[in-house]
C-alpha cells in the first residue's frame, strides 16, 4: 500500500474547541462516539419551553401529552408532563381550557405512570420516577381538585364518552393521595395548604352522567361501573348522593343487554 501522506515541517493539526486532536479524539485516548439525547428527549424538552407561548392551542398540547404517555418513557417526558400538571393546579386556566383537554391530560398522565408500573413488574425498572410521584400528595390532590371544579363547571360540553372518561381520569389519580397516606408517604388529600378533594365537587358530573346512563353502550357502562367503584371506595365517597345512585343504576343499566344476541350494543 501507498504509505501515508508526510506532514509538513514544523505545522501540527489545529486542536479543536473541546480539546481533541482536530480528528474528534481526545489526546492519547482512543476515538469515542459523542453521546446525544435521543431526538423524543429534546422533543419533549423542547414543547416544556413553550408552555408558556400563549400561541400554542389547547388541542396541540393535549396531543403533546398523549404521546408521551403512548410512547416509551423518558425522563424529558415525564417532566413535561409534570409541568402541564402543575399548570392544572391554576383555577383560570382550569376554568379556560376546554373540558376535552383537562380529561385527556389526566388521563395521559395516569398512562404515563401506568408504563412504568408495568416496566418495574416485568423486572426491568426504568430510572425515572412517575409524575404522580414528582407531585407528592398534596401536588397532586391540588391537581384533580383544580381540574374537577374546572370540568365540573363545564360537564354539559362533555359528549356522553368524555364524561365516562373523566370519571375514569379522577378514579385513575385519586387514589394515590389515600394510599400514601397509608404508607405514611403523605399527609393524604389535605395537604400542608389545608386543600382537601372534595368529591361533592363532582356532582354536576355526576349528575349528567347519571342522565346520560340510558343511552350509552354497554361498554361505555362497564368502564363507568369501574370508576365509580374506584371513586366509591375513597374515604367519604358514602356521604355522596349522587355518586350512590350511580352505583345503584349502572347495575340496572347493565342488565338491560342480558339477553341480547352476541355482539349487539
Amino acid at each position: 500500500p501507498p504509505p501515508p501522506p508526510r506532514r509538513p515541517a514544523g505545522r501540527e493539526p489545529p486542536a479543536a474547541a473541546d480539546g481533541t486532536d482536530g480528528g474528534g479524539a481526545a489526546a492519547g485516548s482512543a476515538a469515542a462516539p459523542r453521546q446525544e439525547r435521543p431526538l423524543v428527549g429534546r422533543l419533549f424538552e423542547a414543547a416544556r419551553a413553550q408552555l408558556g407561548d400563549a400561541y400554542l392551542p389547547p388541542a396541540d398540547l393535549t396531543n403533546l401529552c398523549a404521546a408521551a404517555a403512548l410512547l416509551p418513557p423518558c425522563e424529558e417526558g415525564a417532566r413535561f408532563l409534570l409541568e402541564v400538571a402543575l399548570r392544572l393546579q391554576s383555577m383560570e386556566r382550569s376554568a379556560t381550557t376546554p373540558p376535552r383537554d383537562i380529561v385527556r391530560r389526566l388521563l395521559s398522565i395516569g398512562a404515563f405512570d401506568e408504563q412504568l408500573r408495568k416496566l418495574s413488574e416485568s423486572g426491568s425498572p426504568p430510572s425515572i420516577e412517575s409524575v404522580v410521584g414528582r407531585l407528592g400528595v398534596s401536588g397532586l390532590a391540588r391537581t384533580c381538585h383544580t381540574a374537577g371544579v374546572g370540568l365540573a363547571r363545564r360537564a354539559n360540553e362533555l359528549d356522553p364518552e368524555m364524561g365516562v372518561a373523566a370519571c375514569e381520569a379522577l378514579a385513575q389519580l385519586l387514589p394515590f393521595c389515600w394510599a400514601a397516606r397509608q404508607e405514611g408517604r403523605g399527609s393524604g388529600p389535605r395537604g400542608q395548604d389545608g386543600l382537601a378533594f372534595d368529591l361533592g365537587s363532582l356532582r354536576p358530573l355526576f349528575s349528567l352522567l347519571l342522565q346520560r346512563l340510558p343511552a350509552l353502550p354497554r361498554p361505555s357502562l362497564e368502564r363507568a361501573t369501574a370508576a365509580t367503584s374506584a371513586l366509591a371506595e375513597l374515604p367519604g365517597a358514602s356521604q355522596e348522593p349522587l355518586l350512590a345512585e350511580l352505583l345503584a343504576a349502572l347495575p340496572q343499566e347493565l342488565a338491560r343487554f342480558e339477553g341480547l344476541a352476541p355482539g349487539m350494543p
